[in-house]
């Protein structure tokens, strides 16, 4: 089976608030913890701002932007 990398950039990585719900490293353990700094994890807020957009736009660049 051909699975994609973990980090392609046709994959959004949704990252769920943990503990203080302020996306801080120390509230994410183990493999959560992989998942913080790669360019394609993204926030609830950054995916529905994606969401938004395409309702709007026929075209979207799909790369991270920090809100």
């Amino acid at each position: 089976m051909d699975v994609s990398n973990i980090d392609d950039e046709d994959i959004i990585i949704y990252l769920a608030k943990r503990g203080s719900g302020t996306y801080a490293e120390k509230d994410y353990k183990g493999k959560n913890k992989e998942f913080l700094d790669l360019h394609n994890a993204w926030t609830a807020e950054q995916v529905l701002l994606l969401l938004r957009l395409t309702r709007s736009s026929s075209t979207i660049p799909l790369t991270r932007k920090d809100t």
